[in-house]
């Protein structure tokens, strides 16, 4: 029988363990400024009263705890090893670098592939007779810790990829549309399986009793000198995106499933390449460009899709309701053209608000649904009679707008850390 309550109670521990280690403050640091960033963008979109930082860090890191648990139990029992050396510590500091240059590059995916194919070129100048150090890394592993880390995004993607978004006025095809900016990061702290020689005894368990079956990961190049352990370590992930044919949670889902299927290749080609260099060096080269490919390909289709909240000629365009208020309370939803309000036709919002200073107790209200539906609702307030919708309108005249490729143009972190000095 697999002690499984005490494999989950090594896993939380080691999780418990990288919670309290600088390396997850720092990145929790740096999601303060990247939410921070965010917040400057907010502040210029149509609900700049919506972006609470601290709030979004707290619930980013709850998530990301969550996953990382999840995360650290899927690399435990399906035996997912990484070979524990010196140079393994450079995967966290080469991402942090390459997000100097974009921030969609602080993903796990360029720098494990990069560390990987260091690893293997430096094996390949010894092998050609040459003097080079070897990293002693395992790419399989490496391989399979990013599937496992992209199966986790993908569920806090399906999750919550869409919450907290910022809508803005987008500018296409000579008119003006609503587009919703969706950026989530997440530290990920977790329990990595390792393989060494030289466990630290304060840093890894490797006293649990694993079934028959296990590790999956089984390869002949591991002498039996080598042993099995769990290292807390900290990992970051990110998700950046722009919904401007389809609404924020289609389109989050949409990337979610995507996600699933390249952490399933990974997962997939990790397992076969145990002992076949040529699919380790397939795993890490596809690693990353698939990635970039999953999203350039995403990211041109959304450009060439018509917008799906567009300002119409006549009518007001909702963008937003405010929680509880007068139109959320009628079923009025994002998206809808309020066209009438007691039979009075809507030309344009300030002609909605004239209309409204009437303060009528009983309101009917006709919408046109972005399918071409028509609804009408009613609305009774008394004694006070309705002032306001409590609705965020897309504006005729943009104060601030956006063009298609700005959006889609993910600045880097250093970027934003020269534009603080200045």
């Amino acid at each position: 029988m697999v002690p499984i309550v005490d494999v989950i109670h090594s896993v939380l521990l080691k999780v418990g363990t990288a919670l309290f280690d600088m390396t997850f403050v720092f990145v929790v640091l740096v999601m303060y400024f990247i939410y921070k960033r965010n917040s400057q963008i907010a502040y210029y979109s149509l609900t700049p009263y919506n972006y609470d930082v601290p709030s979004q860090l707290i619930q980013v890191t709850l998530q990301g705890i969550l996953a990382g648990i999840i995360g650290s139990l899927i690399i435990t029992f399906l035996g997912l090893p990484i070979r524990l050396t010196p140079y393994f510590g450079l995967l966290l500091p080469i991402a942090i670098m390459l997000s100097f240059i974009n921030m969609r590059y602080l993903c796990f995916s360029y720098s494990a592939a990069i560390l990987g194919l260091m690893d293997m070129g430096l094996i390949l100048i010894n092998n050609l007779g040459g003097t080079a150090p070897e990293l002693g890394l395992n790419p399989s592993g490496l391989i399979a810790l990013v599937g496992v880390l992209h199966l986790m995004e993908a569920l806090l993607i399906f999750i919550g990829g869409a919450d907290n978004n910022i809508p803005i006025v987008v500018r296409k095809k000579g008119t003006y549309a609503v587009g919703y900016i969706m950026q989530k990061f997440w530290p990920l702290p977790f329990a990595m399986l390792i393989l060494s020689n030289m466990l630290p005894t304060n840093n890894v368990n490797q006293a649990v009793s694993m079934p028959n079956w296990w590790p999956l990961l089984e390869s002949n190049v591991f002498s039996q000198a080598f042993m099995y352990g769990l290292l807390p370590i900290t990992a970051a992930l990110g998700y950046s995106n722009v919904a401007i044919s389809t609404n924020p949670e289609a389109r989050a889902k949409k990337t979610s499933v995507y996600l699933f299927f390249y952490s399933i290749y990974l997962l997939a080609i990790s397992l076969a390449s145990v002992n076949s260099t040529g699919l380790q060096l397939l795993g890490l080269i596809t690693m990353p460009v698939v990635h970039e490919l999953i999203i350039v390909i995403d990211q041109k289709k959304e450009a060439k899709k018509e917008p799906f909240i567009t300002l119409p000629k006549r009518g007001v365009r909702v963008v937003s309701v405010v929680p509880d208020g007068h139109a959320d309370q009628m079923g009025i939803e994002a998206g809808d053209i309020i066209r009438k309000i007691n039979d009075i036709n809507v030309v344009n919002y300030m002609q909605m608000r004239a209309i409204l200073k009437n303060y009528f107790n009983v309101l009917w209200v006709e919408v046109e649904k972005p399918n071409g539906q028509h609804h009408q609702y009613e609305y009774k307030c008394y004694p006070e009679g309705v002032g306001s919708l409590n609705i965020v309108h897309l504006p005729e005249h943009p104060p601030v707008s956006y063009s298609i490729k700005e959006l889609q143009d993910t600045r880097s972190f250093l970027d934003f850390i020269l534009r603080k000095v200045k």
